[in-house]
């Protein structure tokens, strides 16, 4: 068992510049940003595996998952970027823990990019946002809702074709797609964003769902130093759809910091 995120930090003679540092989504992992990091070679950049997920995968949850995420993401920052400043980024469920480090380590932080961070604390949040996995995960346990979550994303077709061993290893990562998806539903929310000090990129796609565009309307709107912006053409995965769309994004959060 490792003691910390499986991570990938890849260094560039980038002259002191802002270390980028990548946070991904539920049944997600680091690989997922590689679109992205091309784009960025210039910049050294770290990516990992969230507990719970891919080479994380054995990392246990103490009773506060979120706060796990945080923990771990902070002692990344602490281990890798040698007391440089960091460009945080996040999708999806990685956004709101870039935005509970970004207000909890502002020196540390110079900016933050958050692509449809969700808001399941909200009153109007649908129930039915990850609500069919979390009832699969209450009947059948967390291996099935990870196939189930899959299945939905990928389609039966592909999920079929996948190697067993493939097909495994993203069950076993239903655990931690069930903390992704309850952690914040129901609960306080664990970190104010009206308390973030750093420049906030909020993306959003202007073909994501209803509630994907509101959430982010409402983070932009919450947090003192933000601006949001539309990808156009773009859904939820805007990050691997669009990835010169989203270095826009971390470019202009790199102005707004300097």
């Amino acid at each position: 068992m490792t003691a910390s995120p499986d991570a990938d930090l890849r260094v560039a003679n980038d002259h002191g510049s802002p270390v980028v540092v990548f946070a991904h989504g539920a049944m997600d992992r680091g690989s997922t940003w590689d679109k992205v990091r091309r784009r960025l070679d210039h910049m050294s950049t770290l990516a990992y595996d969230r507990r719970g997920y891919a080479g994380s995968v054995d990392l246990p949850f103490s009773g506060d998952a979120f706060a796990d995420h945080v923990g771990d993401l902070k002692t990344l920052l602490a281990a890798h970027t040698g007391g440089r400043p960091v460009v945080l980024v996040g999708h999806s469920a990685g956004s709101n823990i870039v935005l509970a480090v970004a207000q909890s380590e502002p020196t540390a932080v110079r900016a933050a990019v958050v692509f449809e961070p969700p808001m399941p604390w909200a009153p109007w949040w649908p129930s039915s946002a990850g609500g069919s996995t979390l009832a699969v995960h209450a009947e059948l346990g967390p291996e099935a809702a990870a196939e189930a979550f899959m299945r939905r994303i990928v389609g039966d077709r592909v999920w079929d074709r996948l190697p067993e061993t493939t097909r495994q290893a993203r069950r076993r990562e239903g655990t931690a797609l069930y903390e992704d998806l309850s952690t914040l539903r129901g609960r306080p929310v664990q970190f104010d964003h009206n308390a973030i000090v750093v420049p906030v990129v909020v993306g959003r796609g202007d073909r994501s769902l209803p509630h994907h565009r509101e959430a982010s309307a409402a983070t932009a709107a919450a947090i003192p130093r933000s601006v949001l912006v539309d990808l156009p053409e773009q859904g939820h995965g805007a990050h691997a759809s669009d990835p010169a769309g989203f270095v826009g994004l971390i470019e202009l959060a790199l102005t707004l910091s300097s």
